[in-house]
């Protein structure tokens, strides 16, 4: 699976028109008759979302929720959790129903709590298709380890790239085949880095109309990244990379050997949430240092949509009003009241909740159309592939690229 699709999809492969008229819906008073409801969810979440469902379950005993086993996004069930880059399919074959008529009815539907992005997330056509349940912002994760024995301060969430670059310098260390930082093969990072250090590739994520890999702050961002291995040597060559760390699963064995002192992940992946192999115990996690004052991380986010064949679709948004206002342990929670509130931090940990917070202010979220992007996003890797071998300077490779780039994405 390519670093683009790994992105748009998530860890756990998280990717008509119909209007409806209801009566009374989003009043959670209003008495539920006897109905059983089925949950679509993955099952590596179903373990977070076991205990909020049996908490509704008590709450409201005439109304039963059953997980319906699915290994990945199926898009069944009387409601399901799947992520933006399904919601051109569920929207344009009927399969979801449209919530402005439950949004208008709620009087306690808050639209401003949730973070910026994720609601416009799940909107076409000025309707709301799905309430966000949760985002999945792009972290920097650390071995303390590894900072400890250097002598370098664990990163706040305030740090920036040139804390970032003397961390690195200061934790590599090339005969012990130690990096300072070391790129996964699930996330684009020079794409990543782009929109961090100020840069874009495209005019606008949600409506682009043109290719920017010639904007002097793209430009400058791409060599920043170049720079980490071609002159810094805080990261691996790519022959570095296919000798200490061979095979797809190469750098993660290599970080899990403790030769990576910083890498790049979700935020749900802290721990060793996903991987085959637990973590050691002494990582860390920040936001993705600032440049100037400039700040962004993509994020993944997931949403509670309703099936149009669901048997009480008042009884489903019922369910989806109380998971909302939930947290879990695995994303981070989509409304900021509840990211802000203490149970989060006693569930999570004051310090994992301080990092989700400062990572949600700067999330940019991608749109569900971002799949035609990626012959886009395939030309900028090309380019970066090309300046990473020496093959060329960074403005001649994306100048090159920008030509590729623009045919793709047409007028």
């Amino acid at each position: 699976m390519s670093a683009k699709r790994r992105l748009f999809s998530g860890l756990v492969l998280i990717m008509g028109l119909l209007s409806v008229s209801l009566g009374g819906c989003g009043n959670r008073s209003r008495p539920l008759e006897s109905v059983s409801l089925a949950f679509g969810c993955p099952e590596p979440l179903q373990e977070a979302y076991g205990p909020l469902v049996d908490a509704f379950n008590e709450t409201y005993p005439d109304v039963t929720v059953e997980f319906l086993d699915q290994g990945e996004y199926l898009n069944s069930g009387d409601l399901f959790l799947n992520s933006q880059y399904s919601l051109n399919e569920l929207t344009s074959n009927g399969g979801v129903l449209a919530l402005d008529p439950y949004v208008t009815a709620a009087k306690d539907f808050d639209r401003d709590d949730f973070y910026p992005g994720l609601l416009e997330a799940f909107t076409r056509q000025g309707k709301l298709w799905a309430v966000p349940a949760s985002a999945d912002p792009i972290m920097i994760f650390y071995n303390r380890a590894l900072f400890d024995e250097a002598g370098v301060s664990y990163p706040t969430s305030a740090w920036t790239d040139a804390d970032f670059l003397e961390a690195a310098q200061a934790t590599t260390d090339v005969d012990a085949q130690t990096f300072g930082y070391v790129s996964t093969p699930h996330l684009p990072d020079a794409s990543i880095f782009v929109y961090q250090q100020g840069g874009r590739l495209v005019d606008d994520l949600q409506d682009p109309t043109r290719v920017t890999f010639d904007e002097p702050a793209t430009i400058e961002a791409v060599t920043w990244y170049a720079d980490l291995v071609n002159r810094h040597d805080v990261a691996p060559t790519p022959r570095q990379r296919r000798v200490m760390f061979p095979g797809q699963q190469g750098v993660y064995q290599g970080i899990l050997e403790e030769r990576a002192a910083m890498w790049m992940g979700y935020f749900s992946e802290r721990g060793g949430r996903y991987w085959p192999i637990e973590w050691f115990d002494h990582w860390g996690m920040v936001p993705l240092p600032r440049h100037g004052q400039s700040l962004a991380s993509f994020a993944d986010t997931q949403a509670f949509f309703i099936s149009a064949d669901a048997e009480d679709p008042d009884a489903v948004w019922v369910l989806i009003d109380f998971l909302s206002e939930q947290s879990t342990a695995a994303g981070v929670p989509a409304r900021r009241s509840v990211v802000e509130s203490d149970q989060y931090a006693a569930q999570v940990g004051d310090e994992i909740a301080v990092m989700a917070r400062a990572a949600m202010d700067s999330a940019v979220v991608l749109p569900a159309d971002v799949q035609g992007l990626e012959a886009v996003f395939d030309a900028f890797d090309d380019a970066v592939a090309a300046i990473l071998r020496g093959d060329a300077s960074p403005a001649e490779a994306l100048s090159e690229a920008q030509q590729a780039a623009e045919a793709a994405l047409g007028p």
